[in-house]
Order: structure tokens, then C-alpha cells, then sequence
């Protein structure tokens, strides 16, 4: 049987009551065999209790959904722990959120903060897991100039160590960004490691052993204190480009969830990655969308809008992972984020299940999705 859980109260909604929270979670585990409950982070405590309570009758685990790159209180943190641009500025977070807006995880002051929440999360005494979102740099995909990094003064003694220059590696990206084919093969590595050694890739290497490493660091510390671990992984064809690496990853956590997510217009969302970097190549250098489109396509080996991605990108991880995959389900319509069909969803459900995954993790969160789309999993995987 396919293993399930669900994300649940990323914010605090008017309406949900302690009393109510329990409801919804309770028909959810009515509906599906759910394993896991994966909770939303600053919640009032009367809504995590309630949570806790309902998840233990059920027998459902229950995780701390933590966004360990970012700030998990919808308060900013401080500017000097942003992560740095090839620009030498500050790359923004989307929309400026700061719950979207990342930190350098080689900033010694940040990873002190990150140990603090973990501990948090251990002392608070009712969860049995936690979940780390948003562990990886920024997408660059916006605007490589301003969204490609990290260049922080932390970022370059640490690769000075490792033997890398960071500012040569840098100078490199920017001699790249100055035309379309640089920008092109710019692009290209992101997808592909480079077929002969070069700055680029020895820093894109750096990058993805820096996410492997604090993940590696905050697992043990969180597994020390009777956690296990959950990831949130970008879909495997996309994770290069945010320095997430499969293989070392899985060796650190209990299981890793893909957000292969096919028609999503939003962060992690296949098609506004893709399309980030085409509407970029159009605005910089003047590259036609259709030909923009053909070569983001060609470059990522990702096409969204035909059927076997589920298939690929599962089987993709699979070859990678050393722990269970699951793959994460978008079900919350979301205008102009996530627009889809009961034909569409069932249609993806079908691709899901021939992909066989591990297990699922339902997205988006609990609360807002149709009891009739927990139903219809329910009939296809269950």
C-alpha cells in the first residue's frame, strides 16, 4: 500500500478552530491511510495541540513542517545572512516574502538560528519528525544576473578553503551572462554538469555539497533529539539548479518528497521554472518565446505538458535515492498558481501511481483541498 502524508495549516485561517482542525484531519484519515501529518510553522499553540491530539488517536506521525532556509515567523531576517547574486546584491525572495526570501547557510550566525529552531522543535515534545522545506539556494530562473548565487564573504572563505575562487568563479558567470550563448550555456549547466572542467561547474558543485552538508548537519542534530527526517526536494530535473543533490541527500533523511508538481505557476512549479528562464532569455536578449521555450526544453530534458513526466522524474530519482521517494501532489486550486480539472487530477493520479512511488505527500495544504479529490486517491490508491 502507498504510504501518505499530508501537509497541513501552512498559515493560520480565520476559521480553523482547534475543534475544527481536528474535523478536517479527522475525515482525511477517515478517507486515506495517512502516515504522517506534516504541521505548519507558527501556528498559535492551541492549534498544535489540537493536531497532536487528533494525530495520535489516528496513529498518524506528526512532523514539523520547518522552512529551514528561510524565516519560519513571516518576520525578515537580518539583510547580512542573504544569500549573494553573481551581481554582488542581495537576490530577493519571491515577492518579496520572507518566507521565500533565503539565507546563506554558511553564515555562521544563521546556523546557530537553524540549530535553535531544530532544538525548538525537539523541546516543544510532540512531534516525532520534522520536515525541512525550502532547503536549497534561491531559484535562479527569474534573473540569473541577480538571482544565481551565493557570493557572500562566507560563501568565499569557505570555497577559498576548499581550494575554489569564488570571485574567479563569479567573474566567470558574468563574462557568461554578457550574450545569449553564454546565457544559453549558463542555463544548460544548470540542468547538465559541463563536459570539460571549468569555473562554473566547480561552483556549482560547491553549492550543491554546501546544501548536502548543512542537511547532513541539521538531520543529525534533529535525529539526535528522537526526530526522523523528511525532505522537500525540488523535482529532480530542476534540483541541480538549486544545488539539491539526491544522492548525498537521502543518505540523510527518512524519505524525500518531489514536488513534481506539471502545472504549478508557482515556486517549484515545473512549468514556472522552466518558463522563468524564457521569459528572462526574451528580455535580455531579445530570444524569440517559442525559441526561448525549445531550448529551455531541450536543455532541462522536461517537457510539462506531455504526458510521462511523473515517469521520468520518478524514475529519475529512484536511480539516486537511497531512501523512500514520494511524490508531492499539488490539489488546491490556486488562481493563476495552480489551475486543474477533475479530468486533469485523475489523469495525474493514473501517471502518479505507474510511476510507484514510495508513497505520496498531499500538498497545499489539508484545509483547503475538496474532501472529493481525498476520495478520488482514495479509489486509485488504496
Amino acid at each position: 500500500m502507498t504510504r501518505i502524508s499530508i501537509q497541513f495549516l501552512e498559515s493560520t485561517y480565520p476559521e480553523a478552530s482547534p475543534q475544527a482542525v481536528r474535523e478536517c484531519l479527522r475525515r482525511a484519515c477517515q478517507t486515506l491511510p495517512v502516515e504522517s501529518i506534516l504541521l505548519g510553522w507558527d501556528l498559535p499553540p492551541a492549534l498544535e495541540e489540537a493536531v497532536a491530539s487528533e494525530a495520535n488517536q489516528q496513529g498518524a506521525a506528526l512532523y514539523r513542517w520547518h522552512p529551514l532556509l528561510a524565516s519560519d515567523s513571516g518576520a525578515a531576517l537580518p539583510d547580512e545572512w542573504k544569500t549573494i547574486g553573481a551581481n554582488q546584491r542581495a537576490i530577493p525572495g519571491f515577492h518579496n516574502l520572507p518566507e521565500f526570501t533565503f539565507f546563506c547557510p554558511n553564515h555562521p550566525a544563521a546556523q546557530e538560528w537553524m540549530n535553535t529552531c531544530i532544538e525548538k522543535a525537539i523541546r516543544r515534545g510532540i512531534y516525532q519528525g520534522i520536515f525541512f522545506d525550502r532547503m536549497r539556494w534561491p531559484s535562479p530562473t527569474e534573473d540569473l544576473g541577480e538571482h544565481f548565487g551565493c557570493f557572500c564573504p562566507h560563501c568565499r572563505a569557505l570555497a577559498a578553503r576548499n581550494g575554489l575562487d569564488l570571485a574567479l568563479a563569479r567573474r566567470f558567470v558574468v563574462r557568461l551572462l554578457a550574450d545569449a550563448a553564454g546565457a544559453q550555456r549558463l542555463i544548460r549547466a544548470l540542468f547538465a554538469p559541463e563536459t570539460e572542467e571549468s569555473p562554473l561547474e566547480d561552483f556549482l558543485q560547491f553549492r550543491a555539497d554546501c546544501i548536502s552538508r548543512t542537511i547532513a548537519a541539521c538531520s543529525e542534530q534533529a535525529r539526535a533529539g528522537g526526530l526522523a527526517v523528511g525532505l522537500d526536494c525540488f523535482s529532480p530535473g530542476l534540483m541541480r539548479m538549486v544545488g539539491q543533490d539526491l544522492a548525498p541527500l537521502s543518505q540523510s533523511c527518512d524519505w524525500a518528497k518531489l514536488m513534481i508538481y506539471p502545472r504549478t505557476f508557482g515556486p517549484a512549479g515545473i512549468p514556472y521554472e522552466l518558463h522563468g528562464f524564457v521569459h528572462w532569455l526574451e528580455k535580455h536578449y531579445g530570444l524569440p518565446k517559442d525559441d526561448g521555450l525549445q531550448f529551455v526544453r531541450l536543455a532541462s530534458q522536461i517537457d510539462p505538458t506531455q504526458p510521462g513526466t511523473f515517469e521520468q522524474e520518478t524514475a529519475l530519482a529512484k536511480t539516486g535515492s537511497e531512501a523512500p521517494v514520494f511524490i508531492g501532489l499539488a490539489l488546491v486550486e490556486m488562481e493563476n498558481v495552480n489551475s486543474f480539472s477533475d479530468e486533469h487530477l485523475q489523469a495525474d493520479l493514473i501517471a502518479c501511481k505507474s510511476s510507484q512511488p514510495d508513497g505520496l505527500v498531499l500538498s497545499w495544504d489539508l484545509w483547503l483541498i475538496p474532501p472529493r479529490r481525498l476520495e478520488r486517491i482514495a479509489q486509485i490508491f488504496t
